[in-house]
């Protein structure tokens, strides 16, 4: 428009997690099936010919309007030499210190069981007690409820550490208790017995939490 040569290049997005979900869908519908079913590879495949049938709408209307782009350069992000280029970007990148494998807290997707970004996730606050639907899952779920339950003091009779969480089906990969320094009830460290199965050590902290 500012009457210079310019050069545009029609390319499609994968769309990631987005085309994932669509391909599942149509693989359920269709076959009963999930991706873990037939596999990676498999799997793979579907998405490359889903992407080839679908795809190419995107391009068509782009025709449609009468845009004038190069067509003989169409790309698309999942094509070998550009997969290839961005494998090789993030290598030179790690090796230049710019970017880092760290272990961190990730949003986990039980359904898709993949890690998602904060941007594909919906934050909901919860006032109490709420029953949510969950993808994949035939019954509504219980969310924000507060679950109480005892660790028995091993060495003390009728001795109890009362804990409280939102996620009682992570006790069986409890492995400590910490307490508060200035507990006086726990100042000496206790070996702490779990529904008589599991053995819990009792921690003491050095200094208080802020």
């Amino acid at each position: 428009m500012n009457r210079r040569q310019v050069l545009w290049v029609p390319g499609s997005d994968h769309a990631g997690i987005a085309t994932q979900v669509v391909v599942e869908k149509k693989l359920l519908k269709e076959r009963g099936q999930t991706r873990h079913d037939i596999g990676r590879k498999a799997f793979k495949q579907e998405i490359w010919q889903w992407k080839n049938e679908k795809g190419g709408e995107i391009l068509s209307q782009l025709k449609t309007l009468g845009a004038s782009l190069d067509w003989s350069r169409d790309c698309f992000t999942l094509n070998p030499e550009f997969s290839n280029a961005v494998t090789e970007a993030f290598v030179r990148l790690s090796e230049a210190g710019l970017i880092y494998r760290d272990t961190c807290v990730v949003n986990w997707c039980c359904t898709l069981r993949s890690a998602i970004s904060d941007v594909e996730v919906i934050p909901m606050q919860l006032t109490g007690k709420t029953a949510l639907g969950v993808p994949g899952h035939p019954d509504l779920v219980q969310f924000g409820l507060l679950v109480h339950f005892a660790y028995l003091l091993d060495g003390l009779d009728g001795g109890e550490i009362i804990v409280a969480t939102t996620r009682p089906e992570t006790i069986l990969g409890d492995e400590a208790v910490a307490v508060h320094p200035d507990d006086s009830r726990y100042a000496v460290g206790l070996s702490l017995k779990f529904f008589q199965t599991y053995v819990i050590t009792c921690i003491l902290l050095t200094s208080p939490i802020p």
